[in-house]
């Protein structure tokens, strides 16, 4: 692990070799402790192609690297979203609302897709108001994906005084496949009941 961590290529390729060790959750723990703040990065990311289960102990060493470098936020937000539970629903919308950073913000945005909980909709309806574009872009797009309450949020926001709030809501009605998708299942579950 040592001579991999040192080679001078590029980190997704040494991401991709530690998760074909397929390291347990205690090795890959052991790891993320052992290196510096420069390495940690290349062990959490390649927790994203783990199957296992984290514990609430590695829950608590990711939490309290939050912060420390933008690379390690990045790839704990990631993490953090695949465990789909509800409270880091909260602390990755905190991050978003606290950094300045467009991609830490861009990544929180985008870990919404992993979460569903009611707060989300409300999380990624605040996110559309956002001054960067892409941002407000993946929020619409992830609004689109989640079903009605999702849509409901995009026709609210399509009547936003904010020109552009809505019209991003409205081209993500208009364009959006999973949102026809999911407005044509609800007319056919009403055609189906009357």
């Amino acid at each position: 692990i040592d001579n991999l961590v040192s080679f001078q290529i590029i980190p997704e390729r040494i991401v991709e070799m530690i998760s074909n060790l397929k390291l347990s959750n205690e090795k890959t723990f052991y790891f993320i402790e052992k290196y510096d703040y420069k390495q940690k990065p290349l062990f959490i990311k390649s927790l994203l192609n783990n199957n296992d289960i984290l514990s609430e102990e590695h829950e608590k060493i990711l939490l309290n690297l939050l912060g420390i470098s933008k690379d390690l936020t990045i790839s704990i937000i990631k993490v953090l979203s695949l465990t789909k539970k509800q409270k880091y629903a909260s602390i990755i919308y905190e991050l978003y609302k606290n950094k300045e950073d467009v991609d830490i913000k861009l990544e929180a945005t985008k870990s919404m897709l992993n979460l569903n909980f009611p707060e989300v909709i409300e999380y990624l309806s605040d996110m559309m108001y956002d001054e960067n574009w892409i941002i407000r872009f993946y929020a619409s797009e992830i609004l689109g994906k989640k079903n009605i309450d999702g849509i409901n949020a995009l026709f609210s926001l399509s009547m936003s005084d904010n020109s552009i709030v809505a019209d991003m809501a409205l081209y993500q009605i208009n364009l959006s496949k999973n949102t026809f998708d999911t407005i044509n299942k609800i007319f056919t579950e009403i055609n189906s009941n009357t």
